[in-house]
């Protein structure tokens, strides 16, 4: 059932996008302003999406399918890599580690204990 939710709201997307590109473009930085509300989205959807696959889905398929969509993702952002770069600087430069992981601890932990977890399973 998730599969087809997500299926849905891509190709929903990709219609937005072709229709009305800056209206799409808009409704996304109304979206970023809120990120309060944002967060709260992201894990609702994290934790409701993995539950499920946690529980249905072998570790070794869940590790295949974070390195695709990383791999997507990655492909996506190639024609954006000069500014991803410039605002990454911006954010490296002299910034203290304690400061970086104050910013991105909740990041790190997830993405560690998921490998940690997939690894496990597969060794």
């Amino acid at each position: 059932m998730l599969a087809v939710v997500f299926s849905i709201l891509v190709l929903l997307k990709v219609v937005l996008v072709f229709l009305n590109p800056k209206g799409w473009f808009k409704f996304g930085k109304s979206l970023i302003k809120k990120r309060g509300l944002l967060w709260v989205i992201y894990i609702i959807i994290g934790v409701v999406s993995g539950y499920y696959v946690f529980v249905s889905v072998p570790a070794a398929s869940v590790g295949a399918v974070f390195l695709l969509a990383t791999a997507l993702i990655g492909i996506r952002l190639m024609p954006l890599s000069d500014k991803l770069v410039k605002s990454l600087e911006s954010e490296f430069q002299g910034a203290s580690r304690g400061k970086l992981l104050e910013k991105h601890w909740f990041s790190l932990i997830v993405w560690v204990v998921l490998s940690i977890w997939i690894l496990i399973a597969v060794l």
